[in-house]
C-alpha cells in the first residue's frame, strides 16, 4: 500500500458512494470482500469505517443538491477505478456475487471453512449457506470446497497442534466469520 494510505477512510468513501448512487446491485460482493482483505480491513475497523461512510455520504448530499447533479455524479462514479474493478457483469435481481471465479472461491471459502472447523467455531448452517450463495459459490462447487476444507484443517492441525489457541484467535478476528457464526 502507498505510504499514508488510510484503508478505513478509503472504504468509508467507497461505501458512501455506493449508498449515494444506489450501487449495491452493481458491486460484486466477493470482489468487495477480497478488496477489503487485500487492504487489511479487520473487524475492529468497522465502527470507524461506518463513521467515515456517514460523514462522506453527508458531504455528497451537501455537494450534489439537485437531481441532475446527483445523476451526473453517479454516472461519472461508475467509472471510478474501484467500481470498475469490483463491478458485476450485468445487473442481477439480488445483491451478491457473480458465479464466476469458482476455483478461487472454492479455495478461499474452503480454507475459511477448514479454519472454522479446526477451531471448533460453531456455525449457523443457514447463514453459512446464504453467505456462500451471496458470494456466488455454485452448489456443484461444494464437494471441491469440502475437500479444500479438509486439507486446510489437516494442515492447521499439523502446523499448530501446540499453538492452536493462537491460531484460532487469528481465525476469530476475521470479520467475515461473524456473519455466519452462532
Amino acid at each position: 500500500m502507498p505510504p499514508g494510505f488510510d484503508r478505513v477512510e478509503f472504504f468509508g468513501v467507497v461505501l458512501a458512494r455506493m449508498s449515494f448512487c444506489g450501487m449495491f446491485h452493481q458491486v460484486d460482493q466477493y470482489e468487495m470482500a477480497m478488496a477489503m482483505k487485500a487492504f487489511g480491513v479487520v473487524q475492529t475497523d468497522r465502527p470507524a469505517m461506518e463513521a467515515s461512510r456517514d460523514r462522506n455520504y453527508q458531504i455528497l448530499r451537501d455537494k450534489f443538491k439537485t437531481a441532475r447533479d446527483h445523476a451526473d455524479f453517479c454516472i461519472e462514479n461508475r467509472s471510478w477505478p474501484f467500481f470498475i474493478k469490483a463491478g458485476r457483469k450485468g445487473s442481477p435481481l439480488w445483491v451478491g456475487s457473480d458465479p464466476e471465479k469458482q476455483p478461487e472461491k472454492i479455495e478461499f471459502f474452503g480454507n475459511m471453512l477448514g479454519a472454522l472447523v479446526f477451531c471448533k467455531i460453531s456455525m449457523d448452517g443457514v447463514k453459512w449457506g446464504m453467505f456462500l450463495s451471496d458470494m456466488g459459490v455454485r452448489s456443484e462447487s461444494m464437494r471441491a470446497m469440502g475437500e479444500v476444507a479438509t486439507k486446510r484443517g489437516l494442515a492447521l492441525a499439523a502446523e499448530n497442534s501446540p499453538e492452536q489457541a493462537a491460531a484460532c484467535k487469528d481465525v476469530r478476528s476475521n470479520p467475515n466469520f461473524n456473519r455466519f457464526s452462532k
